[in-house]
């Protein structure tokens, strides 16, 4: 069975400045040295955690979605970020699964950060998705969805489960249990990509992006840096941890 190849690319996100960050993390894909199937890029990696969906939403995916398309094919891998979008006259927070032939999936975040009025602006995604790679079955999710394990759930339909966020330091160690338990939960890899540094209002970041097996061990993970972080999922591995603990077969839902 084929395995896996993730790059996790956490990195410091300037705020509100698309160009600004399309050139940054196009120096940081240059970094990425090895055989790559996947490349995950933070949450609203063009402009950082902003409202600012009118002035910016337009902008950001002209410019983002085609240097993903760009970026994907020149590496030769699926890249996966997420960025604000003007949809039908609604705005979301989208997170978009690039394929090097230029086809993209996509997932709206269906859990919004009330705390941060996030609501306000933006629609909140109503359907889960499941995106292929190389045989392994993702499911992608956002941020604030980590928090949510019904939404979570594997209902034995997907191998990986994905976070792309900007989860505040002061609260990291949230994150930090909740993505091992949705690993052990659901039987499945976890992998998260969180930003470093300080937005526009002075909350810090410090990333704790990781990668996760099946049974909660954590392979890679790093705070406060910006870092690659990189890791081979075994699928066999996978299947031997679902066959030790067959528990999925008696969840709820």
């Amino acid at each position: 069975m084929q395995s896996l190849k993730l790059a996790i690319i956490q990195s410091d996100i300037v705020w509100e400045d698309v160009e600004s960050n399309l050139t940054h993390f196009a120096d940081l894909l240059e970094t990425v040295k090895v055989d790559t199937d996947l490349i995950m890029l933070p949450e609203m990696f063009t402009t950082g955690f902003s409202m600012n969906v009118k002035a910016l939403a337009v902008h950001s995916v002209s410019m983002g979605l085609p240097w993903m398309q760009e970026k994907a094919k020149e590496h030769c891998c699926v890249i996966a970020g997420s960025m604000m979008v003007e949809d039908s006259g609604k705005f979301f927070n989208r997170l978009f699964y690039v394929f090097p032939d230029g086809t993209h999936a996509h997932y709206d975040k269906k859990h919004l950060f009330s705390m941060g009025n996030e609501q306000e602006y933006f629609h909140a995604g109503t359907e889960p998705v499941i995106v292929e790679v190389k045989g392994w079955r993702i499911k992608p999710l956002v941020c604030y969805d980590v928090r949510f394990p019904s939404w979570c759930r594997n209902r034995e339909d997907y191998d990986l489960l994905t976070f792309h966020a900007s989860f505040p330091e002061r609260r990291i160690h949230h994150w930090d249990i909740l993505l091992q338990a949705r690993a052990v939960e659901n039987l499945c890899y976890v992998a998260a990509v969180n930003r470093v540094g300080a937005d526009a209002f002075g909350i810090e970041h410090n990333g704790s992006s990781q990668i996760l097996e099946p049974d909660g061990t954590i392979i890679k993970m790093n705070k406060g840096e910006e870092v690659v972080l990189y890791a081979t999922l075994s699928k066999n591995k996978l299947l031997e941890t679902r066959q030790k603990f067959p528990f999925l077969q008696d969840r709820d839902i």
